[in-house]
């Protein structure tokens, strides 16, 4: 990659020099000559220099404000000072500036050549150095969350082994610190948006968060030995804050997992277990309202059905749901007289009330349009 340099000096024949001198020396060099400071800041911003060289007195803008100017949008800018002054209050902040060479006039060509070959070889270390720290840092991203992924997914699909396991966590970096599992059952898109919201900030407090959509769960696996109080203020204040709504929240749990494969996987086990015992539970339940849904179909009927107390069953269709069963019902009542009614095949709205479950027509009018927007006779 070719540098670019700034040449400036209030004086037309010695810039011209110096410019020939330069683009002699140093074929692959683009160089910019200019007799005012004012006119470089305006092309630096076009150009990006990596190399300034300007003499200390100019009208209007000096070198050395020139340097401060640039060095603030251009903190890497090498500086050569070329000057007729030794004074050393020019030196002293030049060095403040952190210029490292500084040309006498007249200078000649063979010192010249010498500083400007010096400056840009330091140039191009350092763009080195620079260049392959990001390379190392976007392999160590890549590995980084190839390894977590890989981490995660061998625990879901139980083909980690303890050596395994125990090499993944000393690449991470937390060979030495438990493991919390926490696992999210988010209440609608808000719920979800929470949900997403703490795992970002904790990927920001926690060395190692991995994260995994399991069905309607969201997990999230954290390695920290500063966990519990933290996250749970977390939890505890995002429930404040969706309670404070009036709006569906988050179920949420936290399991400490510690470092041990068996355990971690024990956690996991318990996750899968439930989300597989509450998704056909669940089906079971849809079916039997599809079923049942024109009856007078009752909290306790369907509690007996799902062989829970009526407490436990209203609390798990709240979770699984996101709404009462009073409401699911009702809303899918009217979902099924709106079907009805948009079939136009003479039926009442007091038939159709009647043939969905409702015992009041004008009890079911009024629900109608509170969840429809419009009355039964608009569909």
């Amino acid at each position: 990659m070719a540098e670019t340099c700034f040449i400036v000096d209030d004086e037309p024949i010695e810039a011209k020099a110096l410019e020939w001198i330069l683009k002699d020396a140093f074929p692959e060099l683009t160089v910019y000559r200019e007799t005012s400071g004012r006119r470089i800041l305006e092309l630096a911003e076009a150009c990006k220099p990596d190399l300034l060289i300007a003499d200390i007195q100019m009208p209007g803008i000096n070198g050395l404000d020139l340097i401060y100017e640039l060095k603030d949008s251009f903190p890497k800018l090498k500086v050569i000072l070329i000057s007729a002054y030794e004074e050393f209050e020019y030196a002293q902040r030049a060095i403040q500036l952190e210029v490292k060479h500084y040309l006498v006039k007249p200078a000649g060509r063979e010192e010249i050549v010498r500083t400007v070959r010096s400056t840009l070889d330091e140039c191009r270390r350092e763009r080195k150095v620079r260049t392959e720290h990001i390379l190392n840092r976007e392999r160590f991203q890549l590995t980084n969350h190839f390894l977590q992924k890989e981490l995660f997914n061998g625990l879901i699909q139980g083909t980690l082994n303890d050596a395994n396991f125990q090499e993944m966590r000393q690449l991470l970096g937390i060979d030495e610190m438990p493991g919390y599992l926490v696992t999210f059952k988010p209440m609608g898109s808000s719920g979800m948006e929470a949900a997403q919201e703490l795992i970002r900030k904790w990927k920001v407090l926690f060395p190692v968060v991995l994260e995994l959509a399991l069905g309607e769960m969201k997990l999230a696996l954290i390695f920290s030995s500063e966990l519990p109080l933290q996250v749970t203020a977390e939890l505890d204040k995002n429930i404040k804050r969706f309670q404070n709504q009036k709006q569906p929240g988050l179920v949420w749990e936290i399991q400490p997992v510690g470092t041990e494969l068996s355990a971690v996987r024990e956690a996991f086990r318990r996750v899968l277990l439930q989300l597989r015992g509450d998704n056909q539970l669940k089906l079971k339940v849809e079916d039997y309202i599809r079923k049942n849904y024109h009856r007078d179909l009752r909290v306790e009927e369907m509690a007996a059905y799902a062989r829970f107390s009526v407490n436990y069953f209203s609390k798990w269709f709240k979770k699984s749901f996101g709404e009462t069963f009073s409401e699911y019902l009702t809303a899918y009542r009217v979902e099924q007289a709106a079907a009805l009614l948009r079939l136009k095949n003479g039926a009442s709205i007091k038939e159709v009330s009647f043939q969905v479950g409702f015992h009041d027509p004008n009890y079911f009018s009024r629900v109608f349009k509170k969840i429809k927007g419009k009355n039964p006779s608009e569909v």
